[in-house]
């Protein structure tokens, strides 16, 4: 049986965004990564995600307002 693929946008600094990637990706889920909440929002824009890993603290704008 085929597990559905889940697309997952995570944002953090860099060494746990790659770690964060690297697990969503070893669970068999495409993960994309963004440097800050404004690419984030963007991110959101574009395409729709299954799940969105965010820090509420984070350059350019916070986590909450990156959702909004």
């Amino acid at each position: 049986m085929l597990v559905p693929v889940a697309r997952i946008l995570v944002d953090d600094n860099t060494i746990k965004r790659k770690k964060m990637r690297m697990a969503v990706a070893g669970l068999g889920h495409a993960a994309r990564t963004t440097s800050d909440g404004v690419e984030a929002r963007a991110a959101l824009r574009n395409l729709e995600y299954h799940a969105v890993l965010l820090d509420i603290m984070m350059p350019e704008m916070e986590g909450f307002e990156g959702l909004a």
